[in-house]
């Protein structure tokens, strides 16, 4: 396989940016294009090996419990906020969460013959749909005593839940996600360790598509 040359590099980079529809594009999700360079150089490399065609990720995502809750709008906290409760965070790296008014379902993307997965194989099957951030646990936290989330607090010591909208770096270099955790009496909200993967006692809460 000859090398590809310098000149060629940006010829394909300046060819496929003038005729991207960058109006079609949001913002937020440019930005993550940035923030998550190495990933979607990862994916860019796939892409022109699969003959600049698309190689679609399916939606993993399998409901596991029979109920949805209702979330109301929810303006997603600054890095000020979140530093005011979480002093060791330095920024956000990404916060896709929802801020509007969501039904909430709780799933897996473990595949039926799958107990668990690491996050090499967990976060590929997350990161290109939404769901839910800070904002929506401590909302759900708040009002987990509520009757409306009485299904919720059912699940109190028996799973964890994945709020995997948010991603936010330490002031060590490392990543984290909010999750919901109940394994010592209520629900309580702490941040997991992004390089953890997921298994069967974790659930996934997202906006009902």
């Amino acid at each position: 396989m000859s090398t590809v040359s310098v000149d060629q590099r940006f010829a394909l980079l300046a060819a496929i940016g003038a005729n991207a529809h960058w109006d079609d594009l949001s913002r937020d999700g440019v930005q993550l294009g940035i923030k998550e360079a190495q990933r979607a150089g990862e994916e860019f490399t796939r892409f022109v090996k699969n003959g600049f065609r698309m190689q679609i990720v399916g939606d993993f995502f399998t409901r596991t419990e029979d109920f949805t809750i209702s979330i109301p709008a929810l303006t997603r906290p600054t890095l000020e906020e979140i530093r005011a409760r979480y002093d060791w965070v330095r920024k956000i790296t990404r916060d896709l969460s929802p801020t509007e008014a969501i039904m909430m379902e709780l799933g897996t993307l473990l595949r039926p013959n799958e107990e668990e997965i690491n996050r090499k194989e967990y976060r590929p099957r997350h990161i290109p749909f939404t769901y839910l951030g800070l904002q929506q646990g401590m909302w759900l936290i708040e009002h987990q005593d509520d009757q409306e989330l009485a299904p919720v607090k059912a699940l109190c010591g028996k799973v964890s839940i994945d709020l995997l909208g948010i991603e936010v770096l330490s002031s060590k270099g490392f990543s984290f996600f909010p999750c919901l955790d109940g394994n010592s009496g209520p629900w309580e909200l702490i941040w997991s360790y992004a390089e953890v993967g997921l298994s069967r006692n974790i659930r996934v809460a997202r906006p009902c598509q």
